[in-house]
């Protein structure tokens, strides 16, 4: 703090100390605390759940007030315990001043946190070292802050004891933030940033489901042949929202997750013709071909209209099922291990799946179980199960569902690093 490092008398670096709290007179403002509880805002904000405290605090006072009063009567103490640790004389001195005081300001930190669990019995979790003013205090404030025990033992771990943030959480966050958003302000513990990941992956998924119903919806009121046909003809581009600056909208869900956790074996990871981006190659491959595709199914539907549309198509069915065919074997040639899929070749809409399955880098085997999906209308109830149990018990996201033998693979390596976690855990006791 600079501050601290300026004082030119033991006299004003007490009288910092004595009146840190309010931070230069600034900290009440029209007689209100200036507060703000980060994960009571993000949910306020998102309408996420079980990311803040929300605790009860003595006397049914306000978190604001709760804390002003905290760092009121003890943040000086606090402060104090650091100056002694300090090589500037002049700091430690003024921090010796207080040091008479410590034992009972520790005795009242710590009979603050009994009332405070007797009040929030999920309280008993924290982890802090109520021999120390620092420790005893900072975790005060994390509940007066309403951050979950949780938060509160991770910022006591690393900021405390470690003196730096979890660098390793950084990607994450700056990641849901670019994707949603959202505000963080502080540091979550891994539980915390599990439990806000799978959220917003769940909002994903159902926002997702509401523009298809929506597109399905659409596609169901067409009122004439050209509607529904225009329709088609333009499916690929997604009313002009496909292209973002220049770039397709692409997510590789399987490449993500290698890239993300560090995993081997899971995607693809396929040349494509030309050399071409596996974005752009999607994105031609969309222009080119979804349209026969989504007219074959129409075809399969009752309402007349769609029929007619379909119809419209059917003569152009064999050149865009021999080139969509054509494509399959050129990035066989390119990806050896594309020999694998197994889709009905005189099929449209088979054919084309496989093509995008490999444009969204899915290995082979997750392409089959895909397409095996698509023909039986059901998925795997197993593989969905144990999707669920991973992505609660680590920071896996999915976003797909993987064949079986994808899933054991991804199991394999995620019991692998978790053995050796906890050898680790072990050989630092």
């Amino acid at each position: 703090m600079s501050e601290e490092q300026r004082f030119e008398s033991v006299e004003k670096a007490i009288h910092f100390l004595e009146n840190t709290y309010d931070r230069g007179g600034k900290y009440l403002v029209n007689g209100r605390p200036r507060y703000i509880a980060a994960a009571v805002r993000m949910e306020d904000e998102t309408g996420l759940k079980n990311i803040a405290g929300r605790y009860k605090f003595v006397d049914g006072k306000e978190a604001p007030f709760a804390e002003y009063d905290y760092r009121k009567r003890f943040r000086k103490f606090c402060l104090a315990e650091g100056f002694l640790q300090k090589d500037d004389p002049i700091q430690v001195q003024a921090g010796q001043h207080f040091a008479p005081e410590f034992p009972k300001a520790l005795k009242e930190i710590n009979e603050e946190h009994k009332k405070l669990r007797e009040m929030n019995p999920e309280l008993s979790k924290l982890k802090f070292d109520s021999n120390s003013i620092t420790e005893s205090y900072h975790a005060l404030i994390g509940v007066t802050s309403q951050y979950n025990p949780e938060d509160v033992n991770a910022y006591l771990e690393y900021n405390i004891r470690k003196g730096h943030i979890n660098w390793d959480m950084q990607p994450r966050i700056k990641k849901v933030q670019q994707e949603t958003g959202m505000k963080f302000g502080w540091q979550p513990a891994e539980s915390t940033m599990q439990s806000i990941e799978q959220q917003v992956e769940e909002r994903q998924k159902a926002a997702t489901k509401t523009t298809e119903a929506k597109q399905e919806s659409s596609e169901s009121r067409f009122d004439t042949v050209e509607k529904a046909a225009y329709y088609l003809e333009n499916a690929y581009d997604r009313k002009g929202k496909y292209m973002v600056d220049g770039r397709p909208k692409y997510i590789a869900q399987a490449v993500r997750m290698e890239d993300e956790m560090g995993l081997t074996g899971i995607a693809g990871r396929y040349k494509f013709v030309d050399g071409k981006e596996a974005a752009f190659a999607e994105y031609d491959y969309r222009k080119k071909f979804l349209k026969y595709s989504l007219a074959d199914g129409f075809l399969k539907q009752e309402d007349p209209i769609k029929h007619q549309a379909a119809n419209k198509f059917i003569p152009e069915f064999p050149k865009a099922l021999q080139e969509i065919n054509g494509e399959l074997t050129k990035l066989t040639e390119l990806n050896p291990e594309l020999k694998k899929l197994n889709y009905n070749k005189n099929s449209i809409i088979e054919s084309y799946r496989a093509l995008i399955g490999v444009t969204s880098q899915y290995n082979p085997d997750d392409i089959n179980a895909y397409l095996h999906s698509v023909r039986t209308g059901k998925k795997d109830p197993d593989v969905i199960s144990r999707i669920d149990k991973l992505q609660k018990t680590t920071k896996l996201r999915f976003g797909w569902q993987p064949a079986v033998s994808t899933m054991d693979k991804i199991e394999k390596q995620v019991a692998v690093r978790q053995k050796a976690l906890v050898q680790q855990k072990a050989g630092g006791r």
